[in-house]
């Protein structure tokens, strides 16, 4: 029926549910995207006004999104090993390649955004070359850990949990980024 298979994918992205609701809208990354959005918008109503989203890998891709949404109401993200579309070998595939390209060009991503992203080379699921559409706005800071001695194994093998050990708190405490993103921000 379709010979070309990025054309397949792309179409794809547009099916609809018998209530006329897109499909990938049900995709869990985005679901939770909701759910997060929910809460903001819950707190930003009790008055809270310096309201940051932090997160690791898809939490992470989560709160740049969001962030880039609703800057009048949430005032930065920190995200740790940003990710999306699953492992590198995925982003491969035609179909997840073309929703991560969705979402990416969904995003609001200006030069105006204070996001601090930190990502490494041996991550399994993005890396600096895949993480360029941030690393080349200017208020991003993206802090490369592919030099760190640190390592964050996974189940899979990968060192996508990186930032998730004591040894990354250990070199973040003497590096001071968050904190001096933070004493920025507010």
């Amino acid at each position: 029926m379709f010979d070309d298979f990025e054309k397949k994918g792309r179409l794809s992205l547009e099916f609809k549910d018998k209530d006329g609701l897109l499909l990938i809208n049900k995709q869990k990354q985005l679901l939770k995207q909701k759910v997060i959005y929910e809460k903001v918008k819950e707190f930003d109503g009790l008055g809270f006004k310096n309201i940051l989203l932090a997160g690791h890998s898809a939490g992470g891709w989560a709160s740049i999104a969001l962030y880039s949404y609703n800057p009048e109401i949430i005032k930065g993200a920190i995200a740790f090993n940003p990710a999306f579309a699953g492992k590198l070998v995925t982003n491969k595939d035609k179909f997840w390649s073309a929703i991560r390209m969705r979402e990416i060009e969904k995003m609001k991503l200006t030069n105006n955004l204070n996001i601090i992203v930190y990502g490494h080379d041996r991550d399994e699921f993005e890396n600096p070359s895949t993480l360029t559409f941030l690393s080349k706005l200017k208020k991003i800071k993206f802090i490369d850990l592919s030099s760190s001695l640190c390592e964050g194994k996974t189940m899979t093998g990968g060192d996508h949990g990186m930032s998730l050990n004591k040894c990354f708190a250990v070199q973040e405490k003497k590096d001071g980024n968050i904190l001096n993103y933070l004493k920025q921000i507010f």
